[in-house]
């Protein structure tokens, strides 16, 4: 009887602290409820900025000012893409520092705002390939599919459209410049 006690409070502990954590390694999920869909998306995407081609296994992380605690960290995937879906706007920091790491690169950062996303939530919808209408509880593709549609560009923005509903999508096109070595 006790060890199905405990077997039950770890899957209760698991089942309860998955949705907030990484579903994979190039994909944060900030939030746990996706009965109404995302809040926003973030698509990072990092290249050389000489060659233009992606930089796989990129760190990005998201710090918050105000505590110093990464909100997430990932990993870009093998065409330099990392993706965050943020389900609610409580876990995403209200001022923070988006930073990109690559071995032999500089590294990138930039400050954000909670703020600014908000303010902008309605002039980025996302319209995933094969959407006939807006993101509707019953017309709305899962996390998975939105993470695959993100992943492989079958997605357009309506920019400026205040027609159509769906969560923003921020784009993000980061070149990282190669360290240059000096040979002694």
């Amino acid at each position: 009887m006790k060890i199905e006690h405990n077997i039950l409070i770890f899957i209760i502990a698991f089942h309860t602290l998955t949705p907030i954590a990484l579903c994979q390694k190039y994909a944060a999920i900030l939030g746990s409820d996706d009965r109404f869909g995302p809040e926003m998306v973030m698509r990072i995407e990092v290249r050389d900025s000489e060659t233009h081609l992606p930089i796989d296994n990129a760190r990005i992380t998201l710090k918050e000012n105000s505590s110093g605690i990464n909100t997430f960290t990932l990993q870009t995937d093998e065409y330099g893409i990392g993706i965050v879906i943020v389900l609610a706007w409580g876990m995403f920091p209200s001022s923070g520092m988006l930073t990109v790491i690559a071995p032999d690169y500089h590294f990138w950062e930039t400050k954000v705002e909670q703020w600014d996303y908000y303010s902008k939530k309605n002039d980025f919808p996302l319209l995933i390939e094969g959407m006939k209408y807006d993101w509707t509880f019953s017309n709305r593709p899962s996390i998975s599919e939105t993470i695959s549609a993100l992943k492989h560009g079958r997605y357009t923005i309506f920019r400026g459209n205040y027609t159509f509903y769906g969560p923003p999508c921020f784009e993000y096109a980061i070149d990282l410049v190669r360290v240059q070595r000096r040979d002694n």
